[in-house]
């Protein structure tokens, strides 16, 4: 799906490179020849923006056809990702595995505790306890970079 998807973004900045290098080269002009650099740069930047979650849900719509309501389709996405949360709940440390794409892991970080401390210049100096932290970090997988491209 995002394969296709970058696969015709590139086919599109490659014909407009090359129409921008058949006007500079036709009209002679050499300071139009930088310019699908910048084209292209302008491409990448717009293309960085998040999609919505409507707009996600309209393109797997239009992928399978219509074949299935847009209802059902928010229904098993939403199933997808409470079932991955439900197992990051169970555990202090867990992790799930969303489809071989993105692993999340969810640990503890522990609690600090406070009073004085020796500094190596002989200095005391007095630090403040700070309560345990929950933390969440996700690691994109090889089948997330193979598609993407990266």
């Amino acid at each position: 799906m995002a394969k296709a998807t970058l696969r015709s973004l590139l086919f599109l900045a490659a014909g407009l490179i090359a129409s921008l290098h058949c006007a500079a080269f036709v009209s002679g002009v050499n300071a139009a020849r930088p310019k699908p650099i910048v084209v292209a740069q302008a491409e990448a930047a717009e293309s960085g923006k998040a999609k919505s979650p409507t707009a996600r849900i309209q393109e797997i719509y239009d992928k399978l056809d219509g074949k299935v309501e847009k209802s059902a389709i928010q229904k098993v996405l939403n199933a997808f990702f409470e079932s991955a949360a439900k197992e990051l709940n169970g555990d202090e440390d867990s992790q799930t595995n969303l489809h071989g794409y993105v692993k999340v892991k969810k640990w503890t970080k522990p609690a600090t505790k406070g009073g004085e401390k020796m500094k190596v210049a002989g200095r005391e100096l007095v630090t403040k306890a700070k309560p345990a932290e929950t933390k969440i970090s996700a690691t994109v997988l090889k089948k997330m970079k193979d598609v993407a491209g990266i």
